[in-house]
This record gives structure tokens, sequence and C-alpha cells, in this order.
């Protein structure tokens, strides 16, 4: 319990290397909170700034989503990420040929919805899309298909995507 950081990694190290045991079964991640707090200011999240693009109709790349990093913590199972759908569109059709889905990930995933964002989703192949406005929130199942565009091209709605593991979280090393 008060051993030094290198001290503790080296004895489980070794364990790891004479055992059949995973070192992410016996690491407990440091606390990186002050207090069991953590901030992060929009100046900061504002710098992690990142363009994502995606095909379009005409099946060239443009821009489509701009993300941005949010606080977060090594110990938390959710990961929070701003999102700005830069793609506009001025349907709620979900077969709109601008739109381009994703394939679905591993986690679950919350989203908060800020200003005029549709949402799209995919089932046994059939599309659907949600308009969503400031305050209307959604949850995605794992491996679900989806996509945000925004409704308004002179103020682009944000959406806060925060996704989790669940158990899946917890074996992803068995995954691998």
């Amino acid at each position: 319990g008060t051993a030094d950081l290198e001290l503790v990694q080296t004895v489980l190290l070794k364990m790891c290397a004479k055992y059949p045991i995973s070192l992410a079964h016996l690491w407990i991640e440091q606390d990186d909170t002050v207090q069991g707090v953590k901030i992060m200011r929009a100046t900061d999240s504002k710098k992690s700034s990142r363009i994502f693009s995606r095909k379009n109709s005409s099946n060239k790349e443009a821009d489509y989503y701009e993300y941005r990093d949010t606080v977060m913590s090594r110990s938390a199972a959710f990961k929070p990420e701003w999102i700005q759908p830069i793609r506009v569109v001025e349907d709620n059709d979900a077969d709109n040929p601008n739109v381009a889905y994703n394939k679905g990930h591993f986690m679950h995933q919350c989203t908060f919805f800020i200003g005029e964002v549709n949402f799209y989703w995919e089932i046994n192949g059939t599309k659907h899309c949600v308009e969503m406005n400031t305050g209307d929130s959604n949850y995605i199942t794992p491996f679900v298909p989806h996509s945000f565009t925004s409704r308004n091209k002179n103020v682009l709605g944000v959406i806060i995507a925060v996704t989790f593991g669940g158990e899946v979280f917890n074996t992803l090393n068995e995954f691998t």
C-alpha cells in the first residue's frame, strides 16, 4: 500500500512473467483527479479540435464532424466527446445520400443534443431518422450503425457523445 510506483510495477511484471495472469487484472489506475474532481476548460477542449471526413453523395471525402476532447478520467468507465456535425441536410430522410453511417462500435452511447441535429440509425437493414433539438438525448446500444447531421447551416448543432463500456469494457483484454 505504501510502495513507490516503480517497485509496484516491477513486482506486478514479475508476477505476470511467472504466472498466467493478465497485468490488466492486477493493475489499479492511479487517481488522476484533484480531490475527486477534474475540470477541462473550453479553451483546452478547442485546442484538441480535429476534423473527420466521410464520403458525400458524390462519393468524395468531405468534412463531416469536428471532434473535441472533453474532460475524462482514466478511472471512469465513460468517455465523453464534443462533436459538431459539419454536414448539413435539408430533410429528415434516413436514406439521404449525404448521410454517412458508421458501422457501430463496441461501446454503449448516450448522446445529448444542442441545436438542430438529425440522429440516424440502422437496424436490420432499415434506416431511421429523428430530428433532435436542444435538451433531447438518446441511447445507442453497441454495434448499431448511426450518424448525425446538422439541420441549420447558419448555426451548426453540437452533440455530446458519452460512450461507456459496461461489461464489454471489462472484457476488452479477453477479446484480444
